[in-house]
């Protein structure tokens, strides 16, 4: 709707008011000032949406402007003061955890297991050797199968294929069981004094 339209609209309604067609005069006059209503209504409603869009690209800047201001304060704080005893227990996690594929909680977790069972059934065997083997045959299924009393790692427990071929490959991380990785472990839990000689 323009400016326009409002003034052919006027002018017919002139037009008919010189004619003497009063009746179609002043319905013309009346959609003119309804027309001209309805266009100023629009240019408020432009102005207004204009005006909160200009306030919400305000807000958003100074949030952006606070954020950046933060995290330079950020920045520039001095690192906090580590707890001795906190930094003592993640060089011991990272220690534990150095040398091993899966994480350190879950095969230390297996290690006991292992190392308890065969302690169980060592207790046990002298006196009666079946009660031992129940002892052992007992696995936690959901840790994955059972690889056996504690001892040391094979080779091919690590690797797949043959030495020296083209398909030879060390395993990935994802491809050890935490329980492979437990069993030397859980063998010096037994014998602290030997290391994993046997």
């Amino acid at each position: 709707m323009s400016k326009e339209l409002i003034e052919r609209l006027r002018e017919a309604a002139a037009q008919r008011v010189a004619s003497t067609a009063m009746i179609g005069a002043e319905d013309l006059i009346a959609a003119a000032y309804a027309l001209e209503s309805m266009e100023a209504d629009r240019d408020s409603w432009e102005r207004q949406a204009g005006d909160r869009l200009d306030d919400v690209l305000r807000v958003v800047a100074e949030r952006d402007a606070l954020a950046a201001e933060l995290k330079a304060l950020r920045e520039q704080e001095p690192p906090a003061d580590i707890d001795p005893h906190d930094a003592m227990l993640q060089k011991q996690h990272d220690e534990a955890q150095g040398p091993l594929a899966n994480a350190a909680h879950k095969v230390y977790f297996r290690a006991g297991l292992l190392a308890c069972r065969e302690h169980m059934a060592r207790f046990v065997e002298s006196q009666d050797p079946s009660i031992a083997a129940s002892i052992r045959a007992n696995w936690w299924p959901d840790l994955g199968p059972d690889m056996g009393p504690p001892r040391r790692i094979e080779w091919g427990e690590l690797t797949e294929g043959e030495y020296g071929e083209s398909g030879f490959r060390v395993k990935e991380p994802h491809e050890i069981s935490p329980t492979i990785e437990a069993l030397p472990i859980a063998q010096h839990f037994l014998t602290p004094d030997e290391g994993t000689t046997k």
